[in-house]
């Protein structure tokens, strides 16, 4: 099973750089961003929020817990353009 989730978290990552290089192509992210970093740092920014959600008694796809996680991956993104 290790295997395979690697090869999942593997294809999350490169797909979330593909996403991240084609922001950079229309200008919304800085062309200087490495978008593999980008993308691993933007899921540790989902996991935090997806542990936090774990641990409290919100359902994990309340507006509450929806509204800080697109709030935290907004923040990173703003910053980053």
């Amino acid at each position: 099973n290790r295997s395979l989730l690697r090869d999942f978290m593997d294809g999350l990552f490169r797909e979330t750089a593909r996403r991240v290089e084609a922001a950079k192509t229309r200008g919304e992210i800085a062309s200087d961003v490495p978008g593999e970093l980008l993308a691993h740092n933007l899921f540790a920014i989902f996991f935090l929020h997806l542990q936090n959600g774990l641990g409290s008694d919100v359902p994990l796809v309340s507006d509450e817990l929806l509204g800080a996680l697109r709030e935290g991956l907004a923040l990173s993104l703003r910053g980053l353009g």
